[in-house]
């Protein structure tokens, strides 16, 4: 099966700020201030393959039922950041700032959206060489 990359149309970027009635569609709270989505049912467990595959640029945290990606940064104007997937080739980025009031929501359809994303805020960290990357059985 052949995967399409929608999000190809809208330009260089592989993922987009999503819009308060996509949040709402999925049950997720616009306005809050703190809320801990990764307990919507709508989310579901990473795969280890897909796990793996960010792990291959960017060490991450990873909740004990598998259906959190997150990793917090203490310079730069990014404090957290979470991922989850929808299950059916969709990934929710949920970002913290300094800057902000509100968390914002990013959307993208592939792996490849989050590690454009990571990458377009200088997210990933140089590696020390010599250091192992974490992988898990796939």
């Amino acid at each position: 099966m052949k995967y399409l990359k929608i999000f190809e149309e809208f330009g260089e970027k592989l993922y987009r700020l999503m819009s308060d009635e996509e949040l709402e569609n999925l049950g997720i709270e616009t306005h809050a201030i703190a809320m801990d989505i990764s307990k919507n049912p709508n989310f579901k467990e990473f795969t280890n393959k897909e796990i793996n595959r960010i792990q291959r640029v960017r060490y991450i945290k990873v909740s004990n039922d598998n259906r959190e990606l997150y990793f917090t940064k203490s310079s730069g104007h990014i404090e957290y950041v979470e991922i989850l997937t929808l299950g059916d080739e969709w990934y929710i980025i949920e970002v913290m700032t300094d800057t902000h009031d509100l968390n914002l929501y990013y959307k993208c359809d592939t792996i490849d959206g989050i590690i454009q994303y990571l990458k377009d805020e200088d997210l990933i960290p140089k590696r020390i060489p010599g250091t192992p990357i974490p992988r898990l059985p796939e």
